[in-house]
């Protein structure tokens, strides 16, 4: 159950969404309009499941991005190590091809 304490937050938090007072601030400013208390009370909840969710998701977007970086790096490095590779057998090729010719 969550506690709505005036100037103090919510003192249960789901973990996910840092323990600000923002939600508790939520559920003053709806009573302070003369929102009916199990409304606000509602509202709050549902933004802080809301939060959560969003942190959730952008845990996860974080995740992709930096293991998409990580892997076009490691595409870019081999693939520039190719390349050398090419052009080292290039100028043996061509070296040799000098040889044949005199």
């Amino acid at each position: 159950m969550r506690v709505y304490t005036r100037g103090s937050g919510i003192r249960q938090s789901s973990g996910m969404v840092p323990d600000v007072p923002m939600r508790t601030d939520v559920y003053e400013a709806l009573r302070a309009i003369n929102v009916p208390e199990a409304d606000a009370r509602r509202a709050a909840d549902a933004l802080e499941d809301r939060l959560t969710v969003v942190a959730r998701d952008l845990a996860v977007l974080k995740w992709m991005v930096g293991t998409n970086i990580i892997l076009t790096i490691a595409l870019l490095a081999s693939m520039g190590a190719m390349y050398l590779k090419l052009a080292d057998l290039a100028l043996q090729v061509g070296t040799l091809a000098g040889r044949l010719a005199s």
